[in-house]
């Protein structure tokens, strides 16, 4: 027992230690800017202290009106080499941004009359800023509705921009049809939309438009570029073009590194 005590007394203690390697910190880390120095871009917080950032600096802006969305989810007033255009900003509080292109050859609203159960008669100009104002669930509402077919809720539910854009927020089956308040958004300046569709190589936009929101069991809202007027139509009689929409969301991360 003494010869083992020996034993093990005679090992010196600085052999037993761990080999541990100093954590570095947040700067040996890159990350040195704070979450001021970082608004409205991507961010990644320090593991060890989430007052100190990364972001990626750039050519990309503030998203504002008419600026290019890129598929990084980033707004561009010229795009940098490996960032696609996905779409053009119109309402930066909903995050909304148009289609380059429109789905199609112009088309009915419905192909048979029906009140959509699910929508809510929007029956005066004064009120299309307050009613049915949200396209997406107008659209999906349009999709699931049983009373009739939907040739435009079913257009934007097929629209794909294929590879140009792999991001989960403009895949296949995240675009809509613009609400009638959506279009009173667009019209504002559509004049800087069209400079900026030309730019990224898209198709300005001409001719009339079928709003997701209803008017009545005969009529919905439609937008007519010529004359910016909004105005209801009939939904069987009368045909017009779709321009989808989709909700734009800034990439970001946690601390722990899962996506926001």
């Amino acid at each position: 027992m003494l010869t083992l005590l020996a034993g093990i007394s005679a090992f010196p203690l600085s052999a037993q230690a761990l080999d541990c390697t100093a954590t570095p910190d947040c700067a040996t880390l890159g990350y040195t800017l704070s979450a001021t120095d970082c608004t409205d871009k991507p961010t990644v917080k320090c593991p060890t202290d989430s007052s100190k950032v990364f972001c990626k600096t750039g050519p990309e802006v503030a998203c504002a009106y008419a600026t290019i969305l890129g598929d990084d989810g980033l707004c561009y007033e010229t795009l940098p080499d490996g960032v696609n255009p996905v779409g053009i900003v119109f309402d930066t509080t909903n995050k909304l941004a148009l289609a380059l292109n429109d789905t199609g050859s112009s088309m009915k609203w419905s192909v048979g009359y029906c009140d959509v159960s699910s929508l809510t008669n929007c029956s005066s100009a004064s009120t299309i800023s307050s009613c049915g104002v949200d396209g997406k669930t107008n659209t999906q509402n349009l999709q699931s509705s049983t009373c009739s077919t939907f040739p435009p809720a079913q257009a934007v539910k097929a629209y794909s921009q294929g590879s140009v854009c792999t991001a989960t927020f403009c895949k296949q089956g995240n675009w809509f049809v613009p609400s009638a308040r959506d279009f009173k958004t667009i019209r504002n300046n559509k004049e800087a939309l069209n400079t900026s569709l030309t730019q990224v190589g898209g198709t300005v936009l001409s001719g009339s438009y079928w709003a997701s929101t209803e008017y009545s069991q005969v009529d919905a809202w439609k937008m007519e570029m010529s004359t910016n007027t909004l105005n209801f139509d009939d939904k069987v009689d009368t045909v017009a073009k779709v321009r989808p929409v989709v909700k734009y969301v800034l990439p970001s991360l946690d601390e722990s590194g899962g996506g926001i």
